[in-house]
């Protein structure tokens, strides 16, 4: 039987694959001088890790556990923005 529970974080190594080729998309257009790919690579990495990483991360966590928290709502809370 396949626990779907694990599935967020069995997706976190293509996520981490996707990041990457987005950041090589980078590298290549600077080592080209071809502003058109960097903009993009860059575009793509800083939507990862600025919106994907800090949802998707606490959401896999969540997901982890086996009986529903009550205020599950607020994983997005950080006391630090605040």
């Amino acid at each position: 039987m396949i626990n779907m529970r694990y599935f967020p974080v069995a997706l976190m190594p293509i996520l981490a694959g996707i990041q990457q080729i987005l950041e090589g998309h980078v590298w290549m257009g600077l080592n080209e001088s071809d502003p058109f790919m960097v903009w993009w690579g860059a575009m793509g990495f800083i939507f990862f890790s600025w919106l994907i990483w800090p949802i998707w991360i606490p959401f896999s966590v969540i997901s982890l556990n086996p009986q529903p928290a009550n205020g599950k709502i607020f994983f997005l809370y950080s006391p630090s923005l605040v």
